[in-house]
């Protein structure tokens, strides 16, 4: 009982430290983000990981140490990425007024979202965590968003996120929170930030 109680404040001290760090920032840098509310317009998304740091190590890296314990991960990351940018879709198009979202083209626009730091999260924090905070344990991102015009070629809006932290939980669902879930619902997150960014 004794040993219980000692991981139970162990993983609740996670968590607060979880709480007390910085949500981190969503800012546009360059251009007119006003063409991401064409809603007579449509837009597709691209998830560019080519040049990410996962955890502090290179995309390559990471996916070696991991396969050392699950010879399957590398596949499994590229299945969720792609889960999670339909994710991202569901929720860019529940707001109406936004442009339109597909899966694929020929749209009017791309917004590619280009990776650059990437942190998984902590699945006990998140789990135990979100009695606190919805993005305790929750993934954590930088990188760079581009807007592309298909027709010129032209990039119209960049926007910069440093160390945005994502929601772990979605409202009042407490399902356990595997990497998969998280990734899942830190794209949900950012399609909604970004949506709150550009209104």
């Amino acid at each position: 009982m004794m040993k219980r109680l000692m991981l139970m404040a162990l993983v609740m001290m996670i968590a607060m430290g979880a709480d007390a760090k910085k949500n981190g920032t969503l800012d546009i840098t360059s251009g007119d983000a006003g063409v991401l509310k064409q809603n007579t317009k449509t837009i597709t998304v691209i998830f560019d990981y080519d040049n990410t740091e996962i955890e502090g190590m290179s995309k390559a890296d990471y996916f070696q140490k991991r396969a050392e314990k699950d010879a399957d991960y590398a596949k499994d990351f590229d299945e969720q990425s792609e889960e999670s940018r339909g994710w991202f879709i569901d929720r860019w198009n529940s707001e109406k007024q936004m442009i339109r979202m597909q899966e694929n083209g020929p749209t009017d626009y791309t917004m590619k979202v280009k990776i650059t730091s990437y942190d998984l999260g902590n699945s006990l924090a998140a789990h135990f965590g979100t009695l606190f905070n919805a993005k305790a344990g929750g993934i954590i991102m930088s990188g760079i968003i581009e807007v592309m015009d298909n027709a010129t070629g032209q990039v119209v809006c960049t926007m910069e996120m440093d160390e945005l932290k994502m929601r772990s939980v979605r409202g009042a669902d407490l399902k356990f929170t595997s990497e998969g879930r998280r990734r899942c619902l830190g794209m949900r997150n950012l399609a909604k930030d970004i949506i709150d960014l550009v209104k």
